[in-house]
């Protein structure tokens, strides 16, 4: 193939890579933004990994700062209880704040549930460019937020969170001093 580096690929990678070639499409870069969507949401079955067994999936909605139901997708790779809690993993998707949903991402999602024995949530934060900066941060924000003040109650999530995903990824500093109104911890965004 014209263009390929002279390093060797993964014969997966380089079978991925022939098959997108042979398609004949035009870049999702290049698209409308609405067919954009509609490509990446198509081909994401097409290229992704086929999606192991799970305990369970639970479909919910976490209330954003604005009122708005953010759709997320709970991923349980087997029973969890007071006993044996499972660890969370908050899983944001790809796709540059424009595309991209928890559906293109269901196959990994149970991959990582499998493979890692964790709790998987994957949010469906708002995309753009219907959705304006920071709506998308912070309806990550806000399900970092719900996640925090569910998680000490709940008799299936393990204490210490992670994060996962190609946007936004999240990390945990050590928590403030609480004031009146100020949360106890701040979780920092970054691309």
């Amino acid at each position: 193939m014209a263009g390929m580096p002279s390093v060797p690929l993964d014969p997966q990678v380089a079978a991925l890579l022939d098959l997108i070639a042979r398609a004949k499409r035009p870049p999702i870069h290049v698209m409308d933004v609405e067919d954009a969507k509609v490509a990446y949401e198509k081909s994401a079955p097409i290229l992704d990994i086929s999606p192991p067994a799970v305990h369970a999936v639970e479909n919910l909605h976490v209330c954003a700062r604005d009122g708005h139901a953010i759709p997320v997708r709970l991923y349980s790779p087997r029973e969890a209880s007071w006993a044996e809690p499972l660890p969370l993993l908050v899983y944001f998707h790809g796709g540059g704040f424009t595309v991209g949903s928890v559906n293109s991402h269901d196959a990994l999602c149970r991959m990582l549930a499998s493979r890692a024995d964790c709790m998987v949530l994957s949010v469906d934060y708002r995309l753009g460019p219907q959705w304006r900066f920071p709506t998308a941060a912070n309806d990550a924000f806000d399900v970092l937020h719900w996640v925090f003040e569910e998680a000490p109650g709940s008799a299936r999530i393990r204490r210490g969170l992670r994060w996962a995903g190609t946007v936004p990824a999240a990390r945990w500093p050590r928590p403030a001093p609480c004031t009146h109104a100020t949360p106890a911890w701040h979780p920092c965004f970054s691309c």
